[in-house]
């Protein structure tokens, strides 16, 4: 990732034609992600503070979420299945100069040998073929104490939690 190419020209580059019809609705949510990750920090912060937590954003996407919490001081690890969005992710990090360990791989399919305080799941499991095992890699992935939050969208400006 080299700082001579931004995010938002990471993401043209990655969106059809602007002819498309949903040109302008996927770039507005992607630009949209660390809004998103904005609110959710703030929502988490109603529990607790963020600052020093582990935290995994299971299909983190352009990482806004992992960002946000990462710009709260949470130690956040980032995973995604999709080369393009990390790429982003890790050059929008680079921007909002904040770290976020970023990971290329189906959480099925790596061994992870640190556990989490909490594991956020953002409108993904809809993407999930087994579930059952999902859940059950998930649970081995959080701390005694650990919990998880999955968040979906019942459309693209209300969060529901």
């Amino acid at each position: 990732m080299t700082k001579d190419i931004s995010y938002a020209e990471l993401l043209n580059q990655d969106l059809p034609l602007k002819s498309h019809p949903m040109y302008a609705v996927w770039r507005e949510y992607a630009l949209a992600s660390e809004k998103r990750g904005e609110e959710i920090a703030l929502f988490l912060e109603r529990y607790g503070k963020l600052s020093g937590k582990d935290i995994m954003d299971v299909g983190c996407g352009d990482g806004g979420i992992s960002i946000s919490l990462a710009k709260k001081g949470a130690r956040v690890t980032g995973i995604d299945i999709n080369q393009r969005v990390i790429e982003r992710a890790k050059q929008r990090a680079i921007e909002e100069g904040v770290h976020v360990e970023w990971i290329l791989k189906d959480v099925l399919d790596k061994d992870f040998h640190k556990r989490y305080d909490l594991i956020i799941l953002y409108d993904i499991i809809e993407h999930i073929l087994e579930v059952n095992i999902f859940a059950r890699k998930i649970s081995a992935l959080m701390n005694k104490n650990g919990l998880y939050i999955y968040i979906i969208l019942t459309n693209y400006s209300r969060l529901i939690y």
